[in-house]
């Protein structure tokens, strides 16, 4: 794989598969919460038993199915498409795949934690009426937040079957539409981008339920899947799951996508990343960061 970081300087881009877009025990549960909720689970169950052996296997049968893609005489030659048991199980991983991302949990927990913090606000408040001899005191009760119950919420976002049912639903409500490029398509560190073509709009459920919103996921290097809203986009229903060849400027538009809302890497088959470094050296040799809509605590 070849990598294109943002963090640092590399001699080489290339990088092993295992090395890609991997943090150690990133869902391990820690020992002392197991022990002390008395679960009966390893620290690596989500990890080992969930994700490998169960999501990461359905997944990879479905996407070898939707990326079998060949273009000859510039013409595509189709996989058989998704039987309707399999597109809802593919928009149920979808879903999966995105809430299991460092970045949802990152900002679920910055949410819990604002929110907290000002529910603890309006308390002290309370206190601070009824006890108004005691301000020191309460002014020095403090949120204190343990971080090792960050991989337990983030388990309880992505096994969580009443959210990922309603994610499937707005997925499977959009008009898919499967973009074929024959150059190259990079995916990145936070592969699965919520572009909004409406402006105004706030996000709903991380922009899945956005008006006039196209989620953008890479499916391999050569097959892009563009999800976009159906109530904005109707003159795209008749192109409803078809595969369209794109040309090299809207791959690398694509692309760009994928390096601009990329926290730290983005990856590709080949070394092909110049117009990164074009950016980089027009934006006084920094590299750009874009964030997607955030839940906001007011």
């Amino acid at each position: 794989m070849n990598v294109y970081s943002k963090k640092h300087v590399r001699r080489s881009p290339i990088q092993a598969i295992v090395k890609t877009a991997y943090k150690d025990y990133f869902y391990n549960i820690p020992q002392k919460i197991i022990v002390t909720n008395n679960l009966e689970i390893s620290t690596t169950f989500y990890e080992t038993e969930f994700f490998s052996k169960v999501v990461e296997q359905e997944y990879s049968k479905l996407l070898g199915k939707l990326t079998a893609v060949e273009i000859e005489n510039e013409k595509i030659m189709k996989p058989q498409p998704l039987m309707v048991d399999e597109k809802q199980l593919f928009a149920a991983l979808i879903a999966i795949q995105y809430l299991r991302l460092p970045t949802v949990i990152d900002e679920y927990w910055e949410t819990f934690r604002k929110t907290g913090s000002a529910s603890l606000d309006i308390i002290k408040s309370f206190m601070a009426i009824q006890h108004q001899g005691h301000k020191e005191f309460i002014d020095s009760i403090k949120l204190d937040l343990d971080k090792d119950y960050k991989p337990v919420e983030h388990s309880n976002l992505y096994t969580d079957e009443n959210l990922i049912a309603n994610l499937q639903e707005l997925i499977l409500d959009k008009i898919w539409i499967f973009h074929v490029t024959k150059d190259n398509f990079h995916t990145s560190d936070n592969p699965i981008i919520v572009k909004p073509h409406v402006p105004g709009h706030k996000p709903f459920y991380h922009g899945f339920g956005t008006y006039g919103s196209e989620i953008i996921f890479p499916l391999s290097s050569n097959v892009l899947l563009s999800m976009f809203d159906r109530k904005h986009f109707l003159g795209l229903e008749c192109e409803h799951e078809n595969y369209l060849i794109i040309d090299s400027k809207k791959t690398r538009e694509y692309n760009c996508y994928q390096y601009f809302f990329s926290e730290q890497e983005v990856y590709s088959k080949i070394n092909d990343f110049k117009g990164y470094e074009l950016l980089k050296a027009d934006n006084n040799g920094k590299d750009i960061f874009l964030k997607q809509s955030r839940t906001k605590i007011y």
